[in-house]
């Protein structure tokens, strides 16, 4: 008889059929009510294991696998509920019980597993050796019977009581090594042993035995150290010159596992395999490679100009974003070569299109585990160096990794500025000490070396006021300087500034430090106008409070609906129509476009907002498995109404100068709810005014026009149709026109085009 050892409390026996060796839990910091809400679904378990004799239906174990769907939900969120760091052996229980599931061996250990993980921390020794019995003996049941569609339900509904901060950390990785004991056999690690385990094998999609753990061979020929990375420029290289100005521009942004995807076939036609991760797991890997990318530059081609790559240096395997590093000077041996990454910087020339690569200079990847645990605090020492960071400057020994590492622990205070500015992001990444001279040189050459090796014309700036001011300065400097010897005279330092305060864009875009920065002050104040629940005229002070704040500066916006640490813009039940108005408001008004697949009209998707940022972050390739119903009818479909709306869009941008450069003055808004927002552009004599309606009924209004440029008598045509006309009338000794739209509609009026 096995015992089960809990601190604090007497041992207590249980079925040899639930634990298979002695264990021990330490209570957690959970939440008072944690184990009350576990024993309220345990009760509903209790109940459908005595409601009906249990029977497994053929059709679960059907080759398709529809019938799993609910429990292989249930194990797909436990591995992402241990992903955090230090949770590895946990992520290992629950991919056995997801292999179990999927290879069809049966649903026991699954259900079991479900229950166990169940049991993770404590908060009472009490209450938790009262939930230990109870959670045994029912593995204990579950091992005798099958469970059926009812027991399935409760499962499901016990995952969704669970997300969220109920099981902190700490109390996670306990729970994974028992765990791991109990599928595995093998002994829970000792106390005080490294938290950072790899797992043993298992199977893939295509059944190779490779673990997603296990690190993929550093790329020959890439830098160890820096020494080995010249900066010397080779002979007879051409670089791409820079944009006369990036207003011209329409960004893209293509998260590389998740875009394209070329599937890699040998001599035979066999598919070979691209991915080590659960393809039907929005937290893994899923296959996206540069090829796959490069496959798609003729869709992406007619309705952008410069594509944002997310970051290609080497990760973990864990991380498919490619935002933890493990290599800093290697491309991602899972997206490709360099030799691939060069190939896209050529075909994106061809097509007269521009790179921009998204760069972190705030953290590395899971590089190390501290002594004492993750809790923001004074710097900690070292337990361990988890993976071989290279280049090897930054940890070429324990004096370099207190010198380059900040080491304080996770951010756990949003509010703090300390925090922010020295702790490491949650999820797993070391904070770099950006603040540290020493630390910016190797930054700088960095930045340098990929400058050279891409011929990117601009870099995406992650996390960016997490990173020390001081090192902006000093990259600036060097970056414009270095892009100056390639012939790049507009290199592009774009920021992720995420503050919906303009107040916070005065010293980056005014004082010069960035060339453009994303628009979060307008995400935040048009959303509610732009999804036509506020009144246009919402849209004109918002434009108005900026501009009085940024003037000239507000150009350099960056205008998104969505992005990839965002949730779709468009809400379940709403007509598709709201989301082409508020394109075309992007498109049209005042800053820089930027597309994160709005083109094909993605929802969000019920039921995945637990997944945070990873729920818009789908697959786009055919063989997807993590897909939105938008990519899953045709991810590249260039007949969607949506992108021949935004193709009409680029086109027009690209004909017209004041809707590229121009400033925006509005004509009319709607104080009272949806309806008409009009502004004119006016660039160098040349007016073109917009007029949006953002009511689902057919709205009209009279507004001013620019009498010096458009006098009346003056006859403008909608470039939209080609057909749509309006006269200018004199009016007060100013000149009017009335104008139509159609619901959710877009008139784009200009001079027609002389003989």
């Amino acid at each position: 008889m096995a015992q089960l050892h809990v601190a604090q409390a007497a041992p207590m026996a249980i079925p040899e059929a639930a634990v298979a060796m002695p264990l021990s839990f330490e209570p957690g910091p959970q939440r008072d009510d944690f184990f009350g809400e576990l024993d309220r679904h345990l009760g509903g378990i209790e109940r459908a294991l005595e409601s009906s004799p249990l029977h497994l239906p053929p059709a679960y174990l059907s080759p398709a696998g529809e019938q799993l769907t609910d429990l292989t939900q249930v194990a797909w969120y436990l591995r992402g509920q241990f992903s955090a760091p230090g949770a590895a052996p946990a992520r290992h229980a629950a991919r056995q019980v997801l292999l179990a599931a999927l290879s069809r061996r049966g649903l026991r250990a699954d259900v079991t597993g479900t229950l166990r993980y169940a049991a993770r921390g404590g908060a009472r020794p009490e209450r938790e050796v009262a939930v230990a019995k109870r959670l045994a003996a029912l593995a204990a049941r579950v091992e005798a019977a099958d469970p059926n569609e009812r027991l399935s339900d409760e499962l499901t509904s016990l995952r969704e009581a669970f997300f969220g901060d109920a099981a902190p950390e700490a109390a996670r990785d306990i729970a994974g090594r028992h765990l791991d004991a109990l599928f595995d056999g093998t002994p829970p690690l000792a106390e005080g042993a490294p938290v950072y385990q790899k797992p043993g094998a298992m199977r893939d999609e295509f059944g190779r035995t490779s673990g997603w753990e296990d690190v993929l061979p550093k790329p020959a020929g890439a830098p160890r150290s820096f020494a080995e990375a010249s900066l010397e420029t080779p002979k007879g290289a051409a670089f791409t010159l820079s944009p006369d100005s990036w207003l011209d521009e329409v960004f893209y942004y293509v998260m590389i596992d998740r875009f394209g995807r070329h599937v890699l076939r040998d001599a035979s036609g066999r598919v070979l395999p691209t991915t080590w991760g659960d393809p039907y797991d929005a937290r893994t890997r899923h296959g996206g490679n540069l090829q796959g990318l490069i496959d798609q530059l003729d869709y992406l081609r007619g309705i952008a100009t410069t594509i944002v790559v997310s970051p290609i240096v080497m990760n973990p395997p864990g991380a498919y974003h490619g935002y933890s590093s493990i290599h800093r000077l290697a491309v991602e041996p899972a997206f490709g070569t360099m030799a691939d990454l060069q190939a896209l910087r050529r075909e994106l020339s061809q097509r007269g299109m521009r790179l921009i690569v998204d760069r972190v200079f705030n953290h590395t990847g899971p590089i190390l585990e501290y002594v004492g645990g993750h809790e923001f605090g004074m710097p900690k020492d070292i337990q361990r160096v988890v993976y071989p960071l290279e280049p090897v400057d930054y940890v070429r020994d324990i004096a370099a990794i207190r010198e380059h590492f900040s080491r304080r622990g996770d951010i756990s205070n949003w509010d703090s500025t300390v925090q922010k500015q020295n702790g490491d992001l949650p999820g797993g990444v070391n904070r770099l000490r950006t603040e540290n001279p020493a630390t910016q040189e190797l930054l700088l050459l960095e930045q340098m070396w990929w400058m050279l090796q891409t011929d990117e014309d601009g870099v995406r700036l992650d996390a960016y006021p997490h990173v020390a001011r001081g090192f902006w300065d000093r990259l600036y400097e060097a970056g414009h300087a270095f892009a100056a010897r390639l012939g790049k005279k507009n290199y592009l330092f774009l920021g992720e500034l995420f503050q919906g305060d303009p107040m916070h864009y005065i010293p980056e875009l005014i004082a010069g430090r960035l060339g453009a920065a994303y628009n979060y002050v307008s995400y935040y104040w048009n959303a509610a106008a732009l999804h036509g629940r506020a009144p246009t005229r919402v849209l004109e002070e918002s434009h108005r409070r900026l501009y009085d704040v940024l003037g000239g500066a507000t150009h350099h916006l960056v205008n998104f609906l969505g992005n990839h640490d965002r949730l779709h813009w468009l809400e379940p039940g709403e007509p598709e129509g709201v989301l082409h108005f508020a394109l075309a408001y992007i498109f049209t008004s005042i800053g820089i476009p930027y597309l994160y697949g709005e083109e094909q009209a993605p929802r969000r998707v019920p039921g995945r907002k637990w997944l945070d940022i990873e729920a818009a972050r789908e697959d786009r390739f055919y063989e997807g498995k993590f897909t939105n119903p938008a990519f899953a009818r045709h991810s590249f479909d260039t007949q969607s109404p949506g992108y021949r709306l935004v193709a009409k869009l680029t086109a027009l941008r690209k004909e017209y100068a004041p809707l590229r450069r121009g400033d925006q003055y509005v004509r009319w808004s709607d104080p009272h709810g949806p309806g008409i927002f009009a502004f004119s552009r006016i660039h160098r004599g040349e007016e073109v005014l917009v007029v949006l309606n953002s009511s689902s009924e057919r709205r009209g209004a009279r507004m001013w026009v620019d009498a010096g440029i458009t006098p009346p008598g003056t006859t403008l045509v909608d470039a939209m149709d080609g057909a749509t006309a309006v006269t200018a009338r004199p009016v007060d000794g100013g000149s009017q026109v009335g104008v139509e739209v159609p619901p959710y509609g877009v008139r784009v009026f200009v001079r027609p085009m002389r003989p």
